[in-house]
C-alpha cells in the first residue's frame, strides 16, 4: 500500500501536530505501534538506528617519510642507420 494524504493522516505521538503522512514506524516497548510524522520519524532513526559498522575497525593513515629521489642515469645512445 502506498501512503497518500488521504490514508495516512492522524496525529503524531512524539510532535503532537495532526498531518498527512503519519504512519505506524516506531514501536513502543510493550510492542505497540507509535504514529510519527516524517520529520519525527526522521528523527527517530537517526536517535535509534543501529549503526551499521559501528564495531567494524578504523583504519589509521601513516605517512612515511619519502627518502630522497633515485638519481636516474641518462644512457648515452649511440646514432644507428636507418633502412629508409
Amino acid at each position: 500500500m502506498q501512503a497518500n494524504k488521504h490514508n495516512s493522516t492522524g496525529q503524531c505521538e512524539r510532535c503532537g501536530r495532526l498531518g498527512a503522512f503519519t504512519l505506524a514506524t516506531a514501536f513502543n516497548e510493550d510492542g505497540t505501534f507509535r504514529h510519527l510524522c516524517l520529520c519525527c520519524d526522521r528523527i527517530e532513526r537517526t536517535l535509534h538506528q543501529r549503526k551499521l559498522f559501528a564495531d567494524a575497525p578504523k583504519t589509521v593513515v601513516v605517512w612515511e617519510e619519502i627518502a630522497e629521489p633515485e638519481v636516474i642515469e641518462e644512457v648515452e645512445v649511440s646514432a644507428q642507420m636507418s633502412l629508409f
